[in-house]
């Protein structure tokens, strides 16, 4: 599962390649911007009352914008945000059967929450799929 971009904000899905599903990191001070290759805006929580939404936002070293990235092990780690100290969480991963369900709950929205070491709260970085190449052959 990704966290994927639509209507301006974070939802979990499969992967499909697509460039909403793409994120890069940069390092600003001990912090990350966390920022979507489709739009080039940065995930950012925004406080609204007692609410705290994650939403995309144009770059900028505010603290809701920049977000702490530390090892859980076994090549996980949490993403806190600075400002709240809440991480970004996936719902519906925990205590999901994988063998009786063959599919993940799309769609759902990534939230913050206050970190308990659940599955849906550990990330892993990966490289997005290959990038396959065409070259036209003449015979």
């Amino acid at each position: 599962q990704v966290i994927s971009v639509k209507a301006g904000k974070a939802f979990k899905f499969g992967w499909f390649g697509g460039q909403s599903q793409i994120w890069t990191f940069e390092k600003v001070g001990e912090c990350y911007l966390i920022i979507n290759k489709a739009t080039g805006k940065v995930l950012s929580a925004e406080k609204s009352g007692d609410l705290i939404h994650l939403r995309l936002d144009n770059k900028g070293k505010q603290d809701n914008k920049l977000w702490e990235i530390s090892s859980v092990g076994n090549d996980y780690y949490k993403i806190v945000n600075k400002s709240n100290k809440k991480v970004l969480e996936a719902i519906g991963l925990d205590n999901y059967d994988w063998k009786e369900n063959r599919v993940v709950y799309q769609g759902e929205p990534v939230r913050l929450a206050e970190y308990k070491g659940l599955g849906g709260q550990k990330w892993r970085f990966i490289d997005p799929l290959p990038v396959y190449t065409y070259q036209d052959v003449k015979k």
